[in-house]
């Protein structure tokens, strides 16, 4: 019975040490500095977080883990242990694309596997858990993210360039308000033959119709000059739609209400 029992309590020991050694607290190296560990941890549970739960953070994190490798080329006198620490984060990052991006789970997840199980080996596997995330870490690059997809974007280039303020929503939801002001609109432009209110036949010799379907948006009848658009026409015609952004505006000489979303362009530009 005593022999029983001494070999129980082996396997109870060994037992719980290895639940010990997975959710021991991994403490940090002194060759490491405190700022590093951090955002390696923080970004570590970000990346694993994403590839697991396919998480809102998503489109961010390429962004993000750029941030991170160049804050970790200009730190001064990094460490060995500092510097390998930056490798197997930075190849968590490289290694997790295809899943969290294309959700392709084929050879390249055991690269990933491999990667993850240093990472854990660092932090210990329940420090990163998404429940230890801390949002605050890596909330400025965060905010260089979403500044850079704003500089990035074509529709507010466009409006830049144009001095242009308003946006389509903005003038639907307010139009009486915001007759003869250009606004800027993009999306997908089909010709079709829609003429009425204020923007009736009359007007059909001088100018063209299209429909244009934004991606986050309601459609808008627009009305192009014939002569001004006369490659943009053809290309409609040739292609079916075409890709455009414009910028427009509602006379107040032709508006009328419920006339519903209706305006003249001034400007286009197409791919």
């Amino acid at each position: 019975m005593k022999k029983y029992l001494f070999i129980f309590m082996i396997l109870l020991l060994t037992i719980l040490t290895a639940c010990g050694e997975n959710t021991q607290n991994h403490a940090k190296p002194d060759a490491i500095r405190d700022e590093l560990w951090e955002k390696s941890k923080q970004l570590s549970i970000l990346i694993i977080n994403t590839v697991n739960t396919s998480d809102k953070h998503d489109d961010y994190v390429p962004s993000v883990s750029g941030q991170y490798k160049r804050y970790s080329k200009e730190l001064t006198n990094i460490t060995e242990k500092e510097q390998e620490l930056v490798d197997d984060v930075s190849n968590l990052f490289d290694t997790s694309i295809n899943e969290f991006i294309s959700r392709s789970f084929d050879e390249h997840s055991k690269e990933y596997a491999e990667t993850k199980e240093k990472i854990e080996d660092w932090f210990g596997v329940s420090n990163l858990a998404y429940e230890n995330y801390d949002s605050t870490v890596l909330s400025v690059y965060f905010d260089h993210a979403k500044q850079n997809e704003i500089d990035s974007d074509p529709v507010k280039i466009f409006m830049d360039n144009n001095n242009i303020t308003l946006t389509a929503k903005d003038v639907q939801f307010n139009m009486s308000n915001n007759l003869d002001k250009d606004f800027a609109i993009s999306g997908t432009a089909r010709l079709d033959d829609y003429y009425n209110y204020g923007f009736d036949t009359s007007i059909e010799s001088e100018y063209f119709n299209l429909e244009l379907t934004p991606e986050d948006g309601d459609r808008w009848s627009l009305y192009l000059e014939r002569a001004a658009f006369t490659k943009l026409f053809d290309e409609l015609q040739d292609k079916g739609e075409v890709q455009v952004m414009v910028s427009a505006t509602i006379p107040s000489g032709r508006f009328e209400p419920n006339q519903g979303n209706m305006a003249f362009v001034t400007k286009a530009t197409w791919q």
